[in-house]
């Protein structure tokens, strides 16, 4: 890869907290089109019904995903996007992210 490449990669990371799983994907955008680098799960631990009920579990299980996923990618994503399975939120305005680190930490 030269070093053109590098600056026209863009990596983009998603992360979905689902009933009974938590996914990490990371993928890049490179020349129009999306490829997969890596995907990580974990059994959710500390969600329930949508809401957070143990902040430490949850972490530890959002942590968990997100290791496994760069690992696989070999890569690490600064920014990731969220999907909460909450049927009573109506929309979620993004004006930050704070990466996770560790145990049970935020």
């Amino acid at each position: 890869m030269n070093v053109l490449d590098q600056y026209s990669r863009r990596v983009l990371a998603g992360l979905d907290l689902g009933e009974e799983t938590v996914s990490a994907l990371i993928g890049e955008h490179k020349g129009g089109t999306y490829r997969a680098l890596g995907l990580g799960e974990a059994p959710t631990q500390g969600i329930r019904d949508g809401r957070v009920e143990n902040i430490g579990d949850a972490v530890e299980s959002v942590v968990a995903a997100i290791r496994e996923a760069q690992e696989k990618a070999g890569v690490t994503a600064a920014v990731w996007y969220t999907n909460f399975f909450d049927p009573d939120m109506e929309s979620v305005i993004s004006r930050g992210s704070k990466t996770l680190k560790g145990e049970g930490q935020i």
